[in-house]
Order: structure tokens, then C-alpha cells, then sequence
């Protein structure tokens, strides 16, 4: 049988590429690709999507528990068990679907009829050496080293499968460890307001210590501000203290050799004996060794509060996590989790970990019964400007998959950019002028060469920047139905423009999506949409988003995550709950 040869990663992938070649998945960059020549993906239907789902949940609690078990022998019982599976949990999610997206796709090889050959490039080995969970994800989603690194290891762990079907061929090329963890202050206006956050630190520290109540996030600085005040305490964010990726710098790397395998009679499955083989070696340091340390800085904190507010903190700021888990699970705070985005969807790429962490969790959901969770949106009063602009807002995932999350996967899935060279070409050349991109979280290489086609560098605005740029534009298109979405339709008009079938949700949530629809909201089509635009842009825009059917489309879908229009309510409501933890924490 002939062999053919085989790209994993743009890592491995040789300068001159045959006809013979195939490639694994679409994240190997080429311009030529075709789609024949790639394997067969897994997970393209949202039904097998919510399989893999609904199986890494069930055995994610095993591997927490056995992994909880395993770290707390380790540390010689000076940690506790639900302080340890506290600060794992997420980590361990997220290494279980980033892991077993991999081993479905070398299934998709074995079915194969095939053989292949790899260009067996030598990597550093420290690759798999990183400090937190957020370290993990950045390699996870970004590095072609990282990521030729777990496939091997899944494709040699299964080389009994795989029988003669893959060979490796060897290659004198080494590549160095090549990751920097992510640093928001080398920016030097940054640099300044941390110190500037040191100096403050010190100068209100008397003044802080009778706070009872934490507000870290989950509002806007100003109703921060006006809550504390509200509730008759110093407004104080720890800024300086919970600094982490300042802090990250300063703590020793220790990532010991692990050859221990975790030991669990319920996990009998390959890909669950897989885990249990190698996810002591590929756990991130701050699990052992730089615990110790954090737990020396955690000591340190000077803050004793009853109430701690989150939002994002308890995802990847592993200080605050140790410091805030272990005053809830010792019952000195309770910690409450207002959710961060609106994930409306029936997978969630986090699972239960909110929950499972905090004493009070509100999401987006509706609930006759509880405070939405809607928080940021509080006093939310941002003013479009009237001056014909449209900014598309563009839906792309980082260069590999690595969770079960809702919309699309994979690259060939990303369609935003087709969409919007549709609905570019059909504007006037003077509309043309007034269209801007804007890229939801990254751009591919290959798409951002598409967009260039159409537009002028300067009219793609930097990543990350809707807040700063929302109130610049007459009309958003979004293609996520997510917080970016929330945004733009509390501001101004909106049209959300989406692939149906990556998008499934709940059935109350697809009755609002139907009313969106109707009004002329919602495109399952860039035909559509491109045919409404053009009825209404420029001179008639407003006034059908003030039409009273349009209007009442988005209150409708709107109380479908509890959120009143009226922000005074909402505000009472808030400062009613808090305030009454405030009562209860006194007595």
C-alpha cells in the first residue's frame, strides 16, 4: 500500500507540499488547501458536539475527585480536599475536551483506509512545562508546538490501533520552547497605573478593613463605585494585591517529573486510562510545588470581608481563587458569582465549575426567583452616533479547537467572513467607505488576507475593542449571539446574523429567537439581511429600529434573561441583596 505523508501542525509541515499529502484538520495554514485533502473532523454536528459534551461531564467528576485526592496526599494534607478540587476544577475541564478533541480526531485516522507518514520534527520537552490554567489555554488554543506535542503522545500511546497504519519520520530539526505567558502590563500606560494601584493600596488601607463587602467586579467601575458608596464603604478593588500576572513572574517555576498515574476503578475506557496515564505530567506547576508559594502570598492579603463579589476573577486570577475559596470553604466569606457573558446555550465550556465554587451563583438565565445576573449591564446607557457607519463584528476561533463550546468549531465552519464579503459587495461604493471590521477575539491568517481584499488596513480595528468603539457606529452586525450581541442591541440597532445549526439553545430561548426573526433582528442568511440593509441604510435605519414591533422583539427576548429596562428597579434590587447579606453577616 502506498503511503502518504501526513501534516499534524504547521510545525511539522515541510516547505514544498505533494499531492500525496494529506493534512489532519484545517488549522495547518495553507493557501492551496483543499478540502479532500484533509481528515474527516469530528464534532461537525451540534448532536455530536453535545455527545462528547455530556460524556467528558460524566467522567470529568471522577478525574476531579481521584486528581483532588492525589494533590492533597502530595501536599501532605496541608491543603484541604474542596480547597484543592476548588482550584483544579476548571483546569481539569478544560484539559479533558482539549485532550479528547484530539483523540476523536486520530479516530477519524483509524477509519482511515490509508497509511501514513509523519515528519517526526524533535520538540523541547519543556513545552509542557507552564505555570497556571490560563498558560494552558493560551498554548492549548495557540501553539503548533504544544499542540504537535499531545498529538504524538495520543498517536504513540495508541500505536497498538494504529498498527502499521502511521510511521514517523525522523527529522535532525529541534525546536526550543517558544511560549511567553501573556503580560497585559508591558504596556507602559499600564506599568504606571499598577504603580499608581500600589501607592493608592497603601494610602486607603486604614480605611478599608471595616469593608464587610468585596465588589471586584461584575459592574462598571462607576456603579462600583456608587454601590459602595451606597452601601457606606470605602469603594476599593484590589487592583495591586491581586495583580497575577505581575505576581506570576515572581514565583519560582517548579514542574517535577511526574511518572505516578492516577488510580480509578471507574475509568476502564482507553481515552480514560489515557488521562489517567499522563495527566500528572501535563498538569500545570501551581498545582504542587508553586502552591506553597502562592499560599505564602495569600497570607499576606489584609482584606477580611464577609461578602466577595466575582465575575471573571475565579477563572485564571489563581491568587485571588486560593484566597477566595479558602475564606468560603472556612466560612469566613461568602463568595456570590455574578456570570460574566451570556452563554445561552445548552453547553457549557466551564460545566458546573460557578456553581460548584461559590455560595451564590447568578447567570443569565431566567428565573422567577433570582436576581439576574446580568450585572454589567447595570445603568448601561451607551448613545450611538447617527453618521451611516457600519461595523461588522466578525465571529473566528483560535487557530486549534479545544472546547465544546456553542457556534462554530472549526475553520471551515467560520463563515462571518464570507458573510460579510456578501454584504460588502452589495453596498454602493459611498456605503463601501463607511463599512468598518472589527475581529470578535482573532483573525486567521488566511481570512485576514480575504478582508484586506475589500478593505484598507486601517478600517479593521484592533481586537478586543467593541467597548471603545460602540458608540462610533449607526448600524453593528454581530455574528454571536453571546455577550458581543448583549452589547450592541442595548445601544443601538443590531442585526445578528448566524448559522443555525451551530447555534442550538433552549426552546423558550428559540420562541424570542423566532420574534427577533420576524422583526427583522435576526438572519439565518447574508441574502437576507443584505436585502433588509438595503431597504432601510442609510435614511430609514432608525426609524424602523424604533418601530414599536422592533422594540418590543427586543424587551421580549430581553426578560428572557430577567432584564428590566429599568434600571432604578434593577439597581434597588441589587443593593437590597447586598444589603441584606450586610444585615445578615452583622448579626
Amino acid at each position: 500500500m502506498k503511503i502518504s505523508n501526513l501534516i499534524l501542525t504547521d510545525l511539522d509541515k515541510p516547505k514544498k507540499i505533494n499531492e500525496n499529502t494529506f493534512f489532519l484538520s484545517d488549522w495547518v495554514t495553507n493557501e492551496n488547501l483543499k478540502k479532500k485533502k484533509i481528515i474527516k473532523k469530528p464534532l461537525k454536528s451540534f448532536k455530536e458536539k453535545f455527545k462528547a459534551y455530556t460524556y467528558i461531564d460524566k467522567i470529568r467528576v471522577e478525574v476531579e475527585s481521584k486528581l483532588a485526592e492525589y494533590i492533597y496526599n502530595y501536599h501532605k494534607k496541608n491543603f484541604s480536599k474542596k480547597l484543592i478540587r476548588s482550584m483544579i476544577s476548571l483546569w481539569v475541564g478544560q484539559y479533558l475536551q482539549f485532550t479528547y478533541f484530539r483523540w476523536l480526531q486520530i479516530n477519524e485516522l483509524l477509519k482511515n483506509d490509508k497509511s501514513f507518514l509523519i515528519n517526526d520534527v524533535k520538540i523541547d520537552p519543556s513545552i509542557n512545562d507552564y505555570l497556571d490554567a490560563l498558560d494552558f489555554m493560551d498554548l492549548a488554543f495557540e501553539n503548533d508546538l504544544f499542540n504537535f506535542f499531545h498529538l504524538k503522545k495520543i498517536i504513540v500511546f495508541r500505536k497498538s490501533e494504529l498498527k502499521n497504519k502511521i510511521k514517523f519520520k525522523q527529522n535532525r530539526k529541534f525546536y526550543k520552547k517558544n511560549f511567553i505567558p501573556r503580560d497585559p502590563n508591558v504596556n507602559f500606560k499600564l506599568r504606571v497605573l499598577s504603580f499608581f494601584d500600589r501607592i493608592f493600596d497603601l494610602m486607603i488601607n486604614p480605611l478599608i478593613k471595616k469593608n464587610k463587602l468585596f465588589l471586584r467586579e461584575g459592574f462598571s467601575y462607576k456603579n462600583l463605585i456608587l454601590l459602595n458608596i451606597k452601601l457606606k464603604q470605602f469603594p476599593y478593588f484590589a487592583n495591586f494585591t491581586f495583580d497575577w500576572f505581575n505576581l506570576k513572574k515572581k514565583i519560582k517555576f517548579h514542574k517535577e517529573k511526574m511518572d505516578d498515574i492516577l488510580i480509578s476503578k471507574n475509568l476502564k475506557k482507553k481515552f480514560e486510562k489515557y488521562i489517567c496515564s499522563n495527566i500528572l505530567k501535563d498538569a500545570p506547576a501551581i498545582f504542587f510545588k508553586s502552591l506553597n508559594e502562592l499560599e505564602n502570598y495569600r497570607k499576606k492579603i489584609n482584606l477580611n470581608p464577609k461578602v466577595i463579589i466575582s465575575s471573571h476573577s475565579h477563572f485564571y486570577n489563581e491568587l485571588f481563587k486560593l484566597w477566595s475559596f479558602e475564606r468560603k470553604l472556612k466560612n469566613k466569606s461568602k463568595l456570590i458569582i455574578f456570570q460574566h457573558g451570556g452563554n445561552h446555550s445548552n453547553l457549557n465550556p466551564v460545566f458546573d465549575y460557578e456553581k460548584s465554587i461559590s455560595n451564590e451563583f447568578y447567570d443569565w438565565k431566567k428565573s422567577k426567583n433570582k436576581l439576574c445576573g446580568m450585572t454589567k449591564y447595570l445603568n448601561h446607557s451607551v448613545k450611538r452616533k447617527n453618521n451611516n457607519k457600519i461595523l461588522f463584528v466578525g465571529m473566528e476561533n483560535r487557530k486549534y479547537p479545544c472546547r465544546f463550546y456553542p457556534g462554530p468549531l472549526h475553520h471551515d465552519e467560520m463563515n462571518s467572513i464570507k458573510h460579510m464579503s456578501y454584504i460588502f459587495n452589495g453596498l454602493t461604493n459611498k456605503d463601501k467607505n463607511n463599512f468598518f471590521y472589527l475581529p470578535n477575539r482573532t483573525i486567521l491568517p488566511t481570512h485576514r488576507k480575504i478582508i484586506l481584499k475589500f478593505m484598507k488596513k486601517e478600517k479593521i480595528l484592533k481586537n478586543l475593542s467593541l467597548k471603545k468603539n460602540i458608540k462610533n457606529f449607526s448600524l453593528i452586525i454581530c455574528c454571536s449571539p453571546m455577550t458581543t450581541f448583549f452589547d450592541c442591541i442595548l445601544s443601538g440597532p443590531t442585526f445578528l446574523l448566524i448559522d443555525k445549526d451551530y447555534w442550538i439553545t433552549e426552546k423558550s430561548i428559540d420562541l424570542k429567537y423566532n420574534l427577533l426573526k420576524k422583526n427583522k433582528i435576526l438572519f439565518y442568511n447574508e441574502k437576507d439581511l443584505l436585502n433588509h440593509l438595503q431597504k432601510i441604510y442609510p435614511n430609514n435605519l432608525y426609524d424602523w429600529w424604533n418601530t414599536k414591533n422592533v422594540q418590543d422583539a427586543i424587551n421580549s427576548f430581553l426578560k428572557e434573561f430577567n432584564f428590566s429596562r429599568n434600571h432604578n428597579i434593577y439597581q434597588k434590587q441589587i443593593i437590597k441583596k447586598l444589603t441584606n447579606e450586610k444585615k445578615f453577616i452583622a448579626l
